[in-house]
């Protein structure tokens, strides 16, 4: 995983604050994407004006305390009893 000086490494700055980004026209994309001017569609991901790194890929499992026999009968009736009322039953 990269260090976060690798994404963040501010400069001094010497007038007032204005921005978090750099380049005008970036700064005015975010912007007209928060107005709902423009649609999503940005190619990266943006926090304070520095790219985002994408997350790791990883395996999702359920805890075992939620995967036991009784939780899964209990989901069973739940969802019959949902589907018999979605039917009109």
């Amino acid at each position: 995983q990269a260090s976060l000086s690798h994404f963040w490494n501010p400069a001094p700055r010497t007038g007032p604050f204005t921005s978090f980004f750099r380049q005008r026209h970036v700064r005015e994309a975010a912007i007209a994407a928060t107005n709902g001017i423009r649609r999503g569609g940005s190619r990266s991901t943006l926090a304070f004006g520095y790219p985002v790194p994408e997350p790791a890929e990883q395996e999702f499992e359920l805890p075992p305390e939620i995967l036991n026999e009784d939780s899964i009968q209990q989901s069973q009736r739940k969802r019959r009893r949902l589907k018999r009322r979605s039917l009109g039953g």
